[in-house]
C-alpha cells in the first residue's frame, strides 16, 4: 500500500483497519474550547490525524486538526536544525551531521549504497552532503484540534 497521507492529498478517502501503535506519551498541553492542544510521542506507524478522528469521537463530538508539527524524528530533535539562511551553506549542514551518531544502515539503506555504487560519480563538492536516510524511529508531535 501507499502512505495514507499521499493518498489523503490526493483526496482519496482509505478505509483503515485497526492496528496497535505505541504511545509513549499522550499529554494536554492546553484546552481553551472549543480548542484542545496536544504533545504526542509514539512509534513509527501512527497516523496522528487518525488519532485525532478517535479522540474526538471517544469524547462524542467531532474535530479538525488545526496544525501539526513534527518535533522530532529518531535522534533528530528541533535542537539540531539549522535555519533557513544556515542550511544554505553546505558545510553547516556536514558539520552538523558530524555532531551525530549516525543510525546503523536499514535495509534500504544499504540497497541505496548499492545502487550508488552502480550510479555515476558524485562531484567533490557534494560528495557526503547529504543526510542519512531517517530510520522508522519514534516520530514525535505536537497537535492542535479544535471542535
Amino acid at each position: 500500500g501507499q502512505r495514507l497521507y499521499k493518498l489523503a492529498m490526493e483526496g482519496k478517502e482509505v478505509e483503515r483497519k485497526p492496528r496497535e501503535v505505541l504511545v509513549h506519551k499522550l499529554e494536554l498541553c492546553r484546552f481553551e474550547p472549543p480548542t484542545l492542544s496536544i504533545h504526542v510521542e509514539c512509534g513509527g506507524g501512527l497516523y496522528v490525524r487518525t488519532l485525532a478522528a478517535d479522540l474526538m469521537r471517544a469524547a462524542g463530538t467531532v474535530g479538525h486538526v488545526v496544525s501539526l508539527r513534527r518535533t522530532a524524528v529518531g535522534e533528530f530533535n528541533e535542537a539540531d536544525c539549522l535555519s533557513l539562511e544556515e542550511a544554505k551553506d553546505v558545510k553547516q549542514i556536514v558539520a552538523k551531521l558530524r555532531r551525530r551518531e549516525l543510525p546503523p544502515a536499514s535495509k534500504r539503506d544499504k540497497r541505496r549504497q548499492r545502487e550508488k555504487k552502480q550510479a555515476p560519480a558524485a562531484s567533490p563538492e557534494r560528495e557526503g552532503t547529504h543526510p542519512p536516510a531517517a530510520d522508522k524511529a519514534a516520530p514525535s508531535g505536537a497537535l492542535t484540534l479544535i471542535r
